[in-house]
């Protein structure tokens, strides 16, 4: 075993495995040596030592730095180690850090277990605050410590992080995604008057169960943020977009909808693939993400409709009395402008003081995010409504 172990670099193992392996059975009291007794024998780079239940905490330990990092296993589910490290080396794969790959693996593991029972939870917007729960949860989790880049990396070219709105836009990375979003078909069918009034229907109603989950994703940004100012540029933000979601039933009922269903129709609106995927990527950035990459996440949303809408500004062809026109003149309101102003000047904030694999980490976010909006648009244009 150790031959195998000692060039790993992290083995994860039950409490019930370990103890059938050694032949004991160790109190609580005890895990905290047999931990550092099995990266020693076995000479694994970190071990996780997981519960699999509800009997204790799951540790997390380092060899190189000798810290143990405990993660309370809340769901009463058991769950294999196997599965755990599926879940980890997902998270490694994608440019975490160990200890935070950890614990997001944790995290989606402790998810899964507690969604398992409740069918009545149809939508993401009722699962967003499981995350947090567990977080609470985990009195050892150090979050800085975990979303944080190694302090000996350097601090990023003030040439990038001063403008860094324009170095996001103009980035190899991001490009292609935000060129094909803030030129997107969609608008400009909308402008011209010649989209189908069914695919607009299915982006509204895809857009209101989608600004559902951002405004609980904005309260997670506030709750993350550094100060009060920020929380508080939160609350604001989630008020814009209330008025988002009173214009979207008001555009919504004009298609129909019976007084007497309405309760019902707006709790059960269908959620595309386009839609689940967007919301469970900001679902992840708010579990796992710190508070600069979860507002780097929520930016492109702004930014980017006021983008793709200016080009039309003035010749919009749908007549004023449409639904296509008004909605096309909210992002010509001086409101909206100065909220991308204000949102640009944010980006800026964000970049300062960054380190370079901040830096990466932010603009390959930007970039996906960007992605996921051209996504968005793309359901709804290409929807078969024959």
């Amino acid at each position: 075993m150790k031959t195998v172990t000692r060039i790993s670099d992290l083995l994860v193992i039950s409490l019930a495995k370990l103890r059938e392996l050694i032949g004991t059975e160790n109190t609580k009291d005890d895990i905290d040596i047999l931990i550092e007794t099995v990266a020693q024998k076995t000479g694994a780079a970190n071990v996780l030592l997981t519960c699999g239940d509800c009997e204790t905490t799951d540790i997390y330990f380092s060899s190189a730095t000798h810290e143990k990092i405990g993660f309370k296993c809340t769901s009463r589910n058991k769950y294999s180690s196997e599965s755990v490290a599926t879940a980890i080396a997902a998270n490694l794969s994608h440019g975490y850090r160990m200890a935070q790959a950890v614990y997001g693996g944790l995290e989606y593991i402790e998810t899964c277990n507690t969604l398992a029972g409740k069918k009545c939870l149809k939508f993401f917007t009722y699962n967003i605050d499981i995350p947090l729960k567990h977080m609470l949860a985990d009195e050892n989790f150090k979050a800085h410590d975990l979303v944080s880049c190694p302090a000996a990396d350097q601090i990023a070219d003030p040439t990038i992080t001063n403008d860094f709105y324009n170095y996001l836009s103009n980035h190899p990375a991001v490009k292609p995604s935000w060129e094909r979003y803030i030129n997107h078909d969609f608008v400009r069918q909308i402008s011209e008057n010649c989209l189908d009034p069914l695919k607009f229907k299915f982006y509204i109603e895809q857009d209101y169960a989608y600004l559902s989950d951002f405004c609980r994703i904005h309260m997670i940004s506030g709750s993350k943020g550094p100060g009060l100012d920020e929380m508080e540029d939160e609350l604001q933000v989630v008020e814009q977009i209330k008025g988002g979601l009173i214009m979207h039933k008001d555009r919504l009922r004009s298609y129909g909808i019976p007084p007497e269903k309405e309760a019902e129709y707006f709790s059960n609106l269908f959620r595309g693939p386009a839609l689940q995927n967007y919301a469970r990527y900001l679902k992840d950035v708010a579990a796992r993400g710190n508070w600069k990459e979860l507002v780097i996440a929520t930016m492109p949303c702004l930014t980017g409709y006021v983008s793709a809408a200016i080009p039309y500004e003035g010749k919009v062809k749908a007549p004023k009395d449409s639904m296509y026109y008004e909605w096309m003149d909210v992002y010509y309101s001086p409101w909206v402008k100065d909220a991308k102003t204000k949102g640009k000047q944010t980006i800026n904030k964000v970049a300062t003081g960054c380190t370079n694999a901040e830096i990466e980490r932010l603009v390959q976010i930007y970039a996906e995010v960007c992605e996921l909006e051209a996504q968005f648009w793309d359901a709804a244009l290409y929807l078969d409504t024959k």
